[in-house]
Order: C-alpha cells, then structure tokens, then sequence
C-alpha cells in the first residue's frame, strides 16, 4: 500500500508540480515586466496617482484609501519615490535577491496603486498583481539562477525535481483557467 501511494505521488508530482528552473525564469519574466510597466506608467505617475493629477484623494471612498501607501503623501515626489521603489524591487527580483519578500511587496504595491486610482487600470495590471503574489508565495522562485541560491544555499534548493505546493497549484491554475475560458 505504501509503495502504491508513493507512485501515486511520484506521478502527481511530475504532472502537476513545478520545475525550480521553469518558476526561477517566472520570477525573471515578472521582474522584467513589472520594469517595463513602472517605466511605462513614469510619465503619468502624477496625472495617475497623485493629487496633482485628476483624480484627487478626497473623490475616492475612504474604504479604497486603506491600506494605501499612494495616499500618505499625495503629492507627486511621494509617487516618484513609490514607482522608484517598485524599479528596485523589479531590479531585485531579476536578480533573485530576497525574492519572496520583494515579491510580495511589489503585491502591495500593486494593489496601493490600484486603490489610488481604479480607473487608470487594465486586465494586464490585475494579471501583474496576482502573478506578484503568487511568485511571493512560490517558495522555489528563488531556487536556481538567482543570488539567493548562491548566498543561502539551502537542501530545498539543491533538490531535483518538480516541487508541489499551495503556490505551484496556484501558478498553474493562474496560467491554466484564462487560456481555457
């Protein structure tokens, strides 16, 4: 019976779970595109999400306004410091460096930004947000090609093999379920 449910698992894995290479080249790919879509938004980060702009602080109901780091400081310097913060996290997440805590602070971020101005947001950014999360919960995100590997060597991340978890689960229903509706 033991061996039975151990190739259950075995096959379980190696269908479901996630490669640390595949979920390292995640976090690169996410990196990347959290650059390209700070250096987008640049120009418009005081028009967008500052009271500068054109939507003022005090038109949004005060429920979207917590917790919101975009509203602590409405003026654009505030905004300029935020979007260069999210540059660094995206820097740092390429590199590999702290990538969960960067991850998920980058979520937070996102989900600030998108409190302070819902408007100013499209299906891609709700993409970017979610994949910030998931990638901040991916315990293997960091386990090949990155600095964190190369400074805190760890048994998880010499493992072989597809990993399954709570995150990996998630990636896969992330990419799965928009390319099948």
């Amino acid at each position: 019976m033991r061996a039975l449910l151990k190739g259950f698992l075995d096959i379980f894995s190696s269908r479901i779970g996630i490669d640390p290479r595949s979920a390292s080249c995640f976090r690169v790919l996410l990196g990347f595109a959290v650059f390209f879509d700070v250096a987008n938004n640049w120009n418009d980060r005081c028009d967008f999400y500052s009271d500068e702009g054109i939507v003022l602080q005090g038109t949004l109901d005060q429920e979207s306004l917590w917790p919101n780091v975009h509203t602590w400081h409405p003026e654009c310097s505030w905004t300029t410091k935020i979007f260069t913060v999210q540059l660094i996290l995206a820097a740092l997440l390429v590199l590999g460096f702290f990538t969960n805590s960067c991850s998920l602070v980058l979520w937070f971020l996102y989900c600030s930004q998108y409190r302070r101005n819902p408007y100013a947001t499209s299906g891609g950014d709700a993409l970017l947000r979610i994949s910030c999360l998931w990638c901040g919960l991916m315990s293997t995100a960091g386990a090949h090609a990155s600095l964190d590997r190369a400074l805190w060597p760890t048994e998880a991340t010499r493992a072989p093999g597809p990993v399954v978890d709570v995150a990996s689960l998630g990636q896969r229903l992330l990419v799965g379920v928009p390319s099948t509706v």
